[in-house]
């Protein structure tokens, strides 16, 4: 689990503001839409490694724009959950701050599961969809 109250901008993984409104509502949007670089995506393939799953917590005091797009890739890929609160008000996000630790922390969760994708003759699986790895 990892706590913030704001976004990392110095060091490895280093997050700037990408929002640009000229850019909605045209072609260049799917920009914000995607992650700035691969360095989470890179974490998330070791942590998967490992069997380690991330949940983000990010209770912010005051709205800034945020780079949510290249960090999510860490709880999606590895099967957490990104919790955002902004702005984080103790009065009004304490009690859903609670219970969603509280959730992350009693939840069942399975490892090393391995599911078999089976069709009948003449057939075959073109695609898989869902947050995995495959290993061979």
């Amino acid at each position: 689990m990892v706590f913030s109250s704001n976004i990392n901008g110095i060091g490895w993984g280093a997050l700037t503001q990408r929002e640009d409104n000229k850019l909605i509502n045209t072609d260049k949007e799917k920009v914000m839409l995607t992650p700035a670089s691969d360095a989470f995506m890179q974490l998330a393939a070791k942590c998967v490694e490992q069997r380690v799953t991330v949940d983000l917590f990010f209770a912010m005091s005051q709205y800034k724009s945020v780079d949510l797009t290249s960090i999510a890739v860490l709880p999606s890929i590895t099967g957490g959950d990104l919790h955002f609160m902004a702005p984080f008000d103790i009065n009004k996000h304490g009690e859903k701050l609670h219970y969603e630790i509280f959730r992350v922390l009693t939840r069942v969760s399975a490892t090393e599961v391995q599911i078999k994708a089976r069709v009948s003759a003449g057939m075959s699986v073109i695609e898989y969809f869902g947050g995995f790895t495959f290993k061979e």
